[in-house]
C-alpha cells in the first residue's frame, strides 16, 4: 500500500490529478460549517448522543477546528451527563466546562462585526495565554485578504494565514467593509503592534477600543 499525502488540494495540478485517477481519494479537509453540522449530527446519532440543535451549534462554533475535535468534545460531555440530554444550559453548568476559542474564531465573529462575541473571544484568547502579537497578527492576515479580494484578486496566493473556513467566507465578509475601512483596520492593527511594545495599559484594554470601532464601523 502507498500512502500519497498533499497539504494542497488541488486537481487542476496534473500530478496529483493523475494520482487521483488511479486510486483512492480521501479528503480529509475540516468542511464548511454547513457540512460539518450534518456530519456530527450524523455521527452523534449514530452513537445514540442525544443533543438539542443550539448545543451543537455551540460546539461547533467553540471547537469546530476539527469534525473530530467536536465529536471528542460532545462524547466527553455525554459520558458525564449519562443519559441526560446535551442543552447549552447543562453544558455550561458543568464542572470544568469553559469556551476554548481558536484564533480563527476572532477571525470570523470580526468578520461578521459580531461586537459581543468578539469582546468574549479576545478575552478568551488572552486569559488562555494567547500571545497578543498572534492575535494581531492573524488579524492582519484576514484583513490583507479581504483588502486584496477587494483590490479584485479572486484566489489566495502563498501563505494566507486563514484557514477553509475563513477562506470560504471571505465573500461574505468582505460585504461588511469598505476599502477604506479595510485599509484603516490594517493601519490601526500596525499602530497596536507599535504601542504593545512600549505602554503599561493591558492587552486586553489595548485591543477593545479597535473592536468596538470595527464592528460598529466607526472610526475617529
Amino acid at each position: 500500500v502507498l500512502l500519497v499525502i498533499s497539504n494542497e488540494y488541488d486537481l487542476r495540478n496534473s500530478f496529483l490529478k493523475e494520482i487521483a485517477d488511479h486510486s483512492e481519494l480521501l479528503d480529509l479537509r475540516t468542511p464548511f460549517k454547513q457540512e460539518m453540522q450534518k456530519w456530527v449530527r450524523y455521527i452523534v446519532n449514530n452513537r445514540k448522543i442525544r443533543i438539542t440543535e443550539e448545543a451543537l451549534e455551540n460546539y461547533i462554533r467553540i471547537y469546530g477546528d476539527s469534525t473530530a475535535h467536536v465529536i471528542n468534545e460532545i462524547e466527553k460531555t455525554s459520558l458525564m451527563l449519562g443519559d441526560e440530554e446535551i442543552n447549552e444550559k447543562n453544558m455550561e453548568n458543568m464542572d470544568g466546562y469553559a469556551r476554548v476559542f481558536k484564533l480563527w474564531n476572532l477571525q470570523d465573529s470580526l468578520g461578521k462585526k459580531e461586537l459581543h462575541t468578539s469582546l468574549e473571544i479576545t478575552s478568551s484568547l488572552l486569559v488562555n495565554g494567547t500571545p497578543f502579537p498572534r492575535i494581531l497578527v492573524n488579524l492582519v492576515y484576514l484583513y490583507q485578504q479581504m483588502l486584496w479580494k477587494k483590490m479584485g484578486q479572486q484566489k489566495p496566493v502563498g501563505y494566507t494565514g486563514i484557514n477553509k473556513i475563513i477562506t470560504s467566507n471571505i465573500t461574505s465578509y468582505d460585504k461588511s467593509y469598505s476599502h477604506s475601512e479595510l485599509v484603516r483596520v490594517l493601519q490601526e492593527l500596525r499602530k497596536l503592534d507599535v504601542l504593545c511594545k512600549s505602554t503599561s495599559l493591558s492587552d486586553e484594554s489595548l485591543i477593545q477600543p479597535l473592536i468596538i470601532k470595527i464592528c460598529q464601523s466607526q472610526y475617529v
